[in-house]
Protein backbone atom coordinates (compact mmCIF):
# COMPACT_ATOMS: atom_id res chain seq x y z
CA UNK A 1 0.00 0.00 0.00
CA UNK A 2 1.11 3.21 -0.57
CA UNK A 3 2.59 5.50 2.29
CA UNK A 4 3.77 8.55 3.46
CA UNK A 5 7.36 9.12 5.14
CA UNK A 6 5.04 11.51 8.03
CA UNK A 7 3.29 8.03 9.05
CA UNK A 8 5.82 6.99 11.03
CA UNK A 9 5.49 10.30 13.33
CA UNK A 10 2.22 8.60 14.37
CA UNK A 11 3.74 4.94 14.73
CA UNK A 12 7.44 5.13 16.15
CA UNK A 13 6.15 6.41 19.29
CA UNK A 14 3.93 3.41 20.16
CA UNK A 15 7.76 0.96 19.37
CA UNK A 16 8.92 2.69 21.81
CA UNK A 17 6.00 3.31 24.53
CA UNK A 18 6.08 -0.37 24.57
CA UNK A 19 9.55 -0.79 24.92
CA UNK A 20 9.55 1.21 27.88
CA UNK A 21 7.00 -0.68 29.92
CA UNK A 22 10.05 -3.28 30.26
CA UNK A 23 12.73 -0.69 31.27
CA UNK A 24 14.06 -0.52 27.76
CA UNK A 25 15.46 2.79 26.55
CA UNK A 26 16.84 3.73 23.07
CA UNK A 27 20.26 3.65 23.90
CA UNK A 28 20.15 -0.06 25.22
CA UNK A 29 22.14 -2.94 22.76
CA UNK A 30 19.25 -4.69 20.80
CA UNK A 31 20.13 -8.60 19.19
CA UNK A 32 17.49 -9.53 16.38
CA UNK A 33 16.64 -12.40 14.60
CA UNK A 34 14.88 -10.41 11.64
CA UNK A 35 14.20 -10.81 8.33
CA UNK A 36 15.55 -8.37 5.83
CA UNK A 37 16.10 -8.45 2.07
CA UNK A 38 19.57 -7.06 1.69
CA UNK A 39 20.63 -10.30 2.50
CA UNK A 40 19.70 -12.12 -0.73
CA UNK A 41 20.52 -8.94 -3.18
CA UNK A 42 23.21 -9.53 -5.53
CA UNK A 43 25.99 -7.59 -7.45
CA UNK A 44 27.23 -3.52 -6.15
CA UNK A 45 23.57 -2.34 -5.34
CA UNK A 46 22.94 -5.67 -2.91
CA UNK A 47 26.65 -4.65 -1.41
CA UNK A 48 26.16 -1.06 -0.66
CA UNK A 49 22.46 -2.09 0.94
CA UNK A 50 24.46 -4.49 3.04
CA UNK A 51 27.20 -1.81 3.87
CA UNK A 52 24.28 0.65 4.81
CA UNK A 53 22.31 -1.52 6.80
CA UNK A 54 25.32 -2.72 8.87
CA UNK A 55 26.82 0.81 9.25
CA UNK A 56 23.21 2.13 10.98
CA UNK A 57 22.97 -1.21 13.21
CA UNK A 58 26.37 -0.54 14.23
CA UNK A 59 25.38 3.17 15.36
CA UNK A 60 22.25 1.79 16.88
CA UNK A 61 23.72 -0.51 18.60
CA UNK A 62 21.98 -3.88 17.14
CA UNK A 63 23.39 -6.86 15.97
CA UNK A 64 20.99 -8.48 13.30
CA UNK A 65 20.99 -12.47 12.24
CA UNK A 66 18.83 -13.08 9.20
CA UNK A 67 15.72 -15.31 10.10
CA UNK A 68 14.99 -17.32 7.37
CA UNK A 69 18.05 -19.96 7.47
CA UNK A 70 16.86 -22.35 11.12
CA UNK A 71 18.98 -24.93 10.85
CA UNK A 72 20.76 -26.23 13.75
CA UNK A 73 24.74 -25.13 12.97
CA UNK A 74 23.40 -21.82 12.18
CA UNK A 75 21.15 -21.48 15.44
CA UNK A 76 23.98 -22.23 17.58
CA UNK A 77 26.38 -19.57 15.72
CA UNK A 78 23.96 -16.94 16.64
CA UNK A 79 23.53 -18.58 20.32
CA UNK A 80 27.13 -18.06 20.91
CA UNK A 81 27.15 -14.61 19.41
CA UNK A 82 24.17 -13.28 21.27
CA UNK A 83 26.41 -14.14 24.45
CA UNK A 84 29.43 -12.27 23.49
CA UNK A 85 27.34 -9.02 22.35
CA UNK A 86 25.71 -8.72 25.52
CA UNK A 87 22.67 -6.99 24.30
CA UNK A 88 20.12 -5.94 26.65
CA UNK A 89 16.92 -7.21 25.03
CA UNK A 90 16.42 -9.81 22.05
CA UNK A 91 13.98 -9.37 19.39
CA UNK A 92 13.31 -11.97 16.56
CA UNK A 93 10.20 -13.65 14.66
CA UNK A 94 8.27 -15.59 16.92
CA UNK A 95 8.73 -18.90 14.97
CA UNK A 96 12.29 -18.49 14.60
CA UNK A 97 12.83 -17.35 18.22
CA UNK A 98 11.13 -20.59 19.92
CA UNK A 99 13.87 -22.67 17.53
CA UNK A 100 16.77 -20.47 18.20
CA UNK A 101 15.86 -21.20 22.20
CA UNK A 102 15.90 -24.80 21.95
CA UNK A 103 18.79 -25.32 19.56
CA UNK A 104 20.46 -23.53 22.46
CA UNK A 105 18.55 -24.87 25.96
CA UNK A 106 22.05 -26.22 27.22
CA UNK A 107 22.91 -22.35 26.98
CA UNK A 108 19.82 -21.55 29.23
CA UNK A 109 22.14 -20.69 32.84
CA UNK A 110 24.34 -18.56 30.25
CA UNK A 111 21.44 -16.31 28.85
CA UNK A 112 20.24 -16.38 32.46
CA UNK A 113 23.41 -14.21 33.55
CA UNK A 114 22.91 -11.91 30.47
CA UNK A 115 19.72 -10.47 32.50
CA UNK A 116 18.14 -9.63 29.57
CA UNK A 117 15.08 -7.13 29.74
CA UNK A 118 12.43 -8.59 27.33
CA UNK A 119 12.45 -10.96 25.01
CA UNK A 120 10.08 -10.03 22.15
CA UNK A 121 8.52 -12.12 19.62
CA UNK A 122 7.15 -10.63 16.21
CA UNK A 123 5.75 -10.64 13.29
CA UNK A 124 2.99 -13.84 14.25
CA UNK A 125 1.83 -15.99 16.60
CA UNK A 126 4.07 -18.19 18.75
CA UNK A 127 3.53 -21.90 17.26
CA UNK A 128 2.36 -23.25 20.34
CA UNK A 129 0.72 -22.69 24.22
CA UNK A 130 3.52 -23.48 25.86
CA UNK A 131 5.64 -21.13 23.63
CA UNK A 132 5.62 -18.24 26.49
CA UNK A 133 6.31 -20.61 28.93
CA UNK A 134 9.69 -22.18 27.48
CA UNK A 135 11.26 -18.67 26.51
CA UNK A 136 10.91 -17.99 29.98
CA UNK A 137 12.50 -21.16 31.22
CA UNK A 138 15.08 -21.02 29.02
CA UNK A 139 15.87 -16.94 28.93
CA UNK A 140 14.88 -16.28 32.12
CA UNK A 141 13.67 -12.93 31.19
CA UNK A 142 10.20 -11.27 30.50
CA UNK A 143 8.77 -12.59 27.19
CA UNK A 144 6.59 -9.79 25.08
CA UNK A 145 4.65 -10.35 22.06
CA UNK A 146 3.99 -7.34 19.19
CA UNK A 147 1.20 -7.16 17.07
CA UNK A 148 1.31 -5.38 13.81
CA UNK A 149 0.92 -5.78 9.96
CA UNK A 150 2.75 -4.17 7.19
CA UNK A 151 -0.39 -2.54 6.54
CA UNK A 152 -0.47 -0.55 9.71
CA UNK A 153 2.98 -1.28 11.72
CA UNK A 154 2.30 -1.74 15.38
CA UNK A 155 -0.99 -1.82 16.64
CA UNK A 156 -0.85 -3.41 20.24
CA UNK A 157 1.88 -5.20 22.53
CA UNK A 158 2.12 -7.10 25.59
CA UNK A 159 2.77 -5.43 28.92
CA UNK A 160 4.81 -7.09 31.92
CA UNK A 161 1.90 -8.20 33.36
CA UNK A 162 0.66 -10.13 30.00
CA UNK A 163 -2.50 -8.92 28.00
CA UNK A 164 -2.37 -6.96 24.81
CA UNK A 165 -2.58 -3.24 25.26
CA UNK A 166 -3.92 -1.65 22.49
CA UNK A 167 -2.37 1.91 20.77
CA UNK A 168 -5.98 3.23 20.79
CA UNK A 169 -4.90 6.52 20.00
CA UNK A 170 -3.30 5.57 17.03
CA UNK A 171 -6.12 2.57 15.95
CA UNK A 172 -9.64 1.67 16.91
CA UNK A 173 -10.58 -2.21 17.39
CA UNK A 174 -13.61 -3.56 16.83
CA UNK A 175 -14.14 -7.04 17.46
CA UNK A 176 -17.68 -8.01 17.76
CA UNK A 177 -18.37 -10.68 15.03
CA UNK A 178 -17.66 -14.39 16.23
CA UNK A 179 -14.90 -15.94 14.18
CA UNK A 180 -13.83 -19.70 12.59
CA UNK A 181 -11.06 -19.87 15.06
CA UNK A 182 -13.45 -19.33 18.21
CA UNK A 183 -12.02 -15.21 18.90
CA UNK A 184 -13.75 -12.46 17.45
CA UNK A 185 -13.19 -11.10 14.09
CA UNK A 186 -10.89 -8.11 14.22
CA UNK A 187 -11.38 -5.00 12.46
CA UNK A 188 -9.04 -1.87 12.34
CA UNK A 189 -9.54 1.79 11.50
CA UNK A 190 -6.52 4.13 11.32
CA UNK A 191 -6.57 7.62 13.38
CA UNK A 192 -4.23 9.26 11.85
CA UNK A 193 -3.83 10.72 8.35
CA UNK A 194 -2.45 8.24 6.02
CA UNK A 195 -1.76 8.22 2.41
CA UNK A 196 -4.18 4.76 1.85
CA UNK A 197 -6.36 5.29 4.89
CA UNK A 198 -8.12 1.91 6.82
CA UNK A 199 -11.68 1.78 7.61
CA UNK A 200 -12.72 -1.10 9.45
CA UNK A 201 -9.96 -2.99 7.75
CA UNK A 202 -10.70 -6.66 8.66
CA UNK A 203 -6.97 -8.63 9.41
CA UNK A 204 -7.92 -12.06 9.26
CA UNK A 205 -6.56 -12.82 12.83
CA UNK A 206 -9.08 -12.55 16.03
CA UNK A 207 -9.01 -11.71 19.54
CA UNK A 208 -10.38 -13.13 22.85
CA UNK A 209 -12.56 -10.11 24.95
CA UNK A 210 -11.75 -9.33 28.50
CA UNK A 211 -14.96 -10.35 30.55
CA UNK A 212 -17.82 -7.48 29.73
CA UNK A 213 -16.18 -6.25 26.65
CA UNK A 214 -18.76 -5.60 23.48
CA UNK A 215 -15.93 -5.67 21.46
CA UNK A 216 -15.86 -1.69 20.29
CA UNK A 217 -13.12 0.53 21.22
CA UNK A 218 -11.32 -2.16 23.05
CA UNK A 219 -8.32 -0.78 24.88
CA UNK A 220 -7.18 -4.54 25.91
CA UNK A 221 -7.66 -7.93 25.55
CA UNK A 222 -6.29 -10.81 26.73
CA UNK A 223 -5.29 -13.03 23.46
CA UNK A 224 -4.58 -12.79 20.15
CA UNK A 225 -5.57 -15.89 17.91
CA UNK A 226 -3.28 -15.11 15.09
CA UNK A 227 -1.00 -17.01 12.23
CA UNK A 228 2.19 -18.32 12.79
CA UNK A 229 4.64 -18.84 9.96
CA UNK A 230 5.31 -22.61 8.87
CA UNK A 231 8.92 -24.07 9.36
CA UNK A 232 9.79 -25.90 5.67
CA UNK A 233 12.51 -28.67 5.55
CA UNK A 234 13.51 -28.77 1.69
CA UNK A 235 14.74 -31.59 -0.25
CA UNK A 236 18.29 -31.02 0.54
CA UNK A 237 18.10 -31.02 4.42
CA UNK A 238 17.78 -27.07 4.69
CA UNK A 239 15.15 -25.91 7.36
CA UNK A 240 13.65 -22.77 5.68
CA UNK A 241 11.26 -19.83 7.91
CA UNK A 242 8.57 -19.56 5.36
CA UNK A 243 9.27 -15.87 5.38
CA UNK A 244 12.16 -17.05 2.77
CA UNK A 245 10.41 -17.43 -0.30
CA UNK A 246 8.86 -14.01 -0.20
CA UNK A 247 12.63 -12.87 0.02
CA UNK A 248 14.00 -15.14 -2.77
CA UNK A 249 11.48 -14.44 -5.31
CA UNK A 250 11.46 -10.49 -5.11
CA UNK A 251 14.91 -11.01 -6.28
CA UNK A 252 13.60 -12.07 -9.14
CA UNK A 253 11.76 -9.53 -10.98
CA UNK A 254 10.05 -11.31 -13.81
CA UNK A 255 7.88 -12.83 -11.28
CA UNK A 256 4.72 -11.09 -10.22
CA UNK A 257 3.15 -13.47 -8.26
CA UNK A 258 3.74 -16.79 -6.31
CA UNK A 259 3.02 -19.39 -4.02
CA UNK A 260 4.15 -22.43 -2.62
CA UNK A 261 2.20 -25.71 -2.06
CA UNK A 262 2.48 -28.67 -0.20
CA UNK A 263 0.46 -31.47 -0.95
CA UNK A 264 1.17 -35.55 -0.34
CA UNK A 265 4.94 -34.93 1.29
CA UNK A 266 6.45 -32.43 -1.83
CA UNK A 267 7.25 -29.03 -2.13
CA UNK A 268 6.51 -26.84 -5.04
CA UNK A 269 6.89 -23.17 -6.27
CA UNK A 270 3.70 -22.02 -8.71
CA UNK A 271 4.06 -18.52 -9.77
CA UNK A 272 2.80 -15.98 -12.28
CA UNK A 273 5.67 -14.38 -14.84
CA UNK A 274 4.94 -12.45 -18.47
CA UNK A 275 8.25 -13.91 -19.79
CA UNK A 276 10.05 -17.42 -19.89
CA UNK A 277 11.14 -19.01 -17.02
CA UNK A 278 13.51 -16.91 -15.51
CA UNK A 279 17.27 -16.88 -14.83
CA UNK A 280 17.47 -17.18 -11.36
CA UNK A 281 20.11 -14.78 -9.91
CA UNK A 282 22.80 -16.26 -7.21
CA UNK A 283 21.07 -15.86 -3.68
CA UNK A 284 21.42 -18.28 -0.01
CA UNK A 285 17.85 -18.95 -0.95
CA UNK A 286 17.11 -19.54 -4.83
CA UNK A 287 13.92 -20.73 -5.57
CA UNK A 288 15.12 -23.72 -7.54
CA UNK A 289 16.46 -25.60 -4.69
CA UNK A 290 12.71 -26.48 -3.78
Amino acid sequence: MPAWGSETLHTRPNVWMAKSWFGVRPSDRLFLIWGIGQFTDCGLRGQYKMLMRKSRDWLLGYRRFPAYLLGEDILREIGQSLLEFRPHYLSAYSAALVRFALANEDLSPAFHRRRLKVVAGASEAFPRENSRDLLLRIFGAPVAMEYGMNETDLLAHTGPGGGFRVFWESYFFEAVEPGAAGGRKLRVTCLFPRCFPLIRYETGDEIDLAPGDRGLGVAEFPRLRGRSADIVTLADGTILNCHGFDVAIRACPEITGFQTVYSEGSLSLDYLSGSPPPSLPASPFRPDTL
